[in-house]
């Protein structure tokens, strides 16, 4: 009896340590395959396999900045009056914006007069060439400042925030149309305009600095880089598929390339 408990007693201690072994790893305990799969062992195919559209890269470090052009702003209701009229006039603020800037402006803002006719004469060309004023495809914006702005030069790209960044590091400033809603402005009224253009100036850090023609407080105006990115969309001529829109924008500047 006594020989048997002295065999057993070591079996029974070698066969506690084999379990220790099985739950710990050196002195780390095993952990779920979730928690202990390095992100450098995801096999390459995964990580290739997801697609992202231009709007929905994640938030990042822009490649370079601060940069902040002095770009005279005007609200598309520059006596705050958001008539029928005004109310659609994002587009034409925004070609007045980047006209005047590139005609030498560099007054904090535009007299409101003075924006206000120029606004109602983008308007009444706009009813004459295209048989009313409504929202513009990014194409009907580009004819719309070649007539009132013939000297400058105009692109339709992609939009990025590469692209961005290059751009504005040349000299050349960005419209950006887009879903208006999805900006999430906090002075737009409610709910927000369902489409929408406005102005990029600048870039600081991972916001973009822009001239938001939709409010009175749109002057340099802060948006969060991946929040513009996503809500880029162009026009597709009905509400319900404004998300749906292009993700392009309008590169306009003296010397575009």
């Amino acid at each position: 009896m006594l020989g048997g408990q002295g065999v057993g007693w070591p079996l029974f201690f070698c066969g506690a340590l084999v379990l220790v072994a099985l739950f710990y790893k050196g002195d780390r305990p095993i952990v779920s395959n979730e928690q202990s799969i390095s992100p450098t062992l995801v096999p390459t195919e995964l990580l290739v396999a997801v697609h992202p559209s231009p709007t929905s890269n994640p938030t990042r470090a822009l490649p370079t900045g601060p940069i902040h052009n002095k770009v005279p702003f005007t609200s598309q209701a520059p006596y705050a009056n958001w008539d029928e009229t005004r109310k659609e006039a994002c587009e034409e603020a925004s070609a007045l914006m980047v006209g005047r800037y590139f005609r030498g402006d560099r007054e904090d803002t535009i007299d409101p007069a003075d924006a206000d006719q120029a606004i109602l004469e983008m308007v009444k060309w706009q009813t004459i060439n295209f048989g009313g004023h409504f929202d513009l495809t990014l194409e009907q914006e580009q004819q719309l400042i070649t007539e009132f702005y013939p000297d400058l030069h105009l692109e339709i790209v992609t939009a990025s925030a590469q692209r961005i960044v290059e751009d504005l590091q040349k000299g050349n400033l960005i419209i950006i149309p887009a879903a208006g809603q999805a900006l999430g402005n906090p002075y737009f009224r409610a709910p927000g305009p369902i489409y929408h253009m406005l102005v990029v100036i600048g870039v600081r850090g991972t916001k973009f600095i822009t001239n938001d023609p939709g409010t009175k407080r749109g002057k340099d105006y802060l948006y969060d880089q991946k929040t513009l990115l996503a809500g880029v969309h162009e026009w597709t001529g009905d509400p319900a598929t404004i998300n749906n829109g292009r993700a392009v924008m309008l590169i306009v500047g003296k010397g575009v390339e």
